[in-house]
């Protein structure tokens, strides 16, 4: 009523969203003919925009944002004081599994090899007190600020150690550590892809040089999922062990992953600023037409 643009921007329009929209197409095309601009993240998203009203001119394919990922200048540095802190043994391999979702830490703890560390970072903090009742782990909210030693000290160390008495499982129960988290590992396993829930975002462990393994439950990431396991950045694996233990075992194929994974990324940088030209475009055509 007022004349105000809207845009869409970094746009994803699911299949199923679609086949529903569809259905109702005659009642919902007047209001995606009004919006004033797409920026769809792929063609098929696209496609789907225009199919339900949105006219051709209006929309763009712009890629996701989620490739532009900025990291810190003092990550490294984040990374090294969380493993010292944490009790890390920097010559025995570390898994790091990010953004957990239910079920998934039982799998891993249940699966872990003897000699290889296992650091966990649930996606949601009010899961942390869940998570950590699994097992005996090394708790990141308890060793904030303390010494290996320390930290170590504050787990159950006749269950979370290995025989030599050094920390095996890591709970990153903290918020803003999993780049940091992130960055430690040998190897990453991307959360919430062995559940149903559509996995979590795979670019920080592809940008970070990490090799990396999502599950078969990627639906919210398999335009990304595809561009980085076409890359050689990522596998998908039906069991995360299964896929973990592969690349543990292949120190040249992980080599080649660390190195595929920031090229594949910086291939696909640009589209916040693509977006950011369509909302200048709108605003040039809205103040040109003098409705602001």
């Amino acid at each position: 009523d007022r004349g105000i643009p809207v845009v869409v921007v970094n746009g994803r329009l699911s299949s199923g969203s679609f086949a529903g929209y569809r259905r109702i197409r005659g009642l919902v095309a007047p209001s995606f003919g009004r919006l004033a601009g797409v920026a769809a993240q792929t063609d098929a998203y696209a496609e789907r925009f225009r199919a339900l009203g949105v006219s051709e001119d209006r929309v763009s394919v712009a890629d996701s944002m989620k490739w532009d990922l900025g990291l810190s200048h003092t990550l490294s540095e984040h990374a090294r004081r969380l493993g010292r802190e944490m009790g890390v043994d920097p010559d025995r391999p570390l898994v790091v599994a990010v953004s957990t979702g239910p079920g998934e830490e039982r799998l891993l703890v249940e699966g872990r090899p003897d000699g290889v560390q296992l650091m966990v970072v649930p996606r949601k903090p009010e899961r942390f007190e869940e998570v950590a009742a699994l097992a005996p782990w090394v708790r990141r909210s308890a060793g904030v600020g303390a010494s290996a030693t320390e930290a170590v000290a504050a787990a159950d160390t006749d269950n979370a150690a290995d025989s030599d008495g050094a920390a095996d499982l890591f709970l990153v129960d903290t918020m803003g550590e999993a780049e940091a988290a992130t960055a430690l590992a040998d190897v990453v396993v991307v959360g919430r892809s062995w559940n149903g829930l559509g996995a979590s975002n795979p670019v920080p462990a592809a940008a970070l040089g990490k090799p990396a393994v999502v599950g078969p439950d990627h639906q919210n990431f398999d335009e990304m999922v595809q561009a980085l396991v076409e890359a050689g950045a990522l596998i998908v694996s039906e069991a995360p062990w299964a896929g973990i233990s592969n690349l543990l075992g292949d120190p040249e194929r992980r080599a080649q992953m660390a190195a595929a994974g920031p090229e594949a990324v910086s291939r696909h940088r640009g589209a916040t600023e693509r977006n950011v030209t369509l909302i200048r475009d709108v605003l040039r055509g809205t103040a040109s037409s003098g409705l602001v």
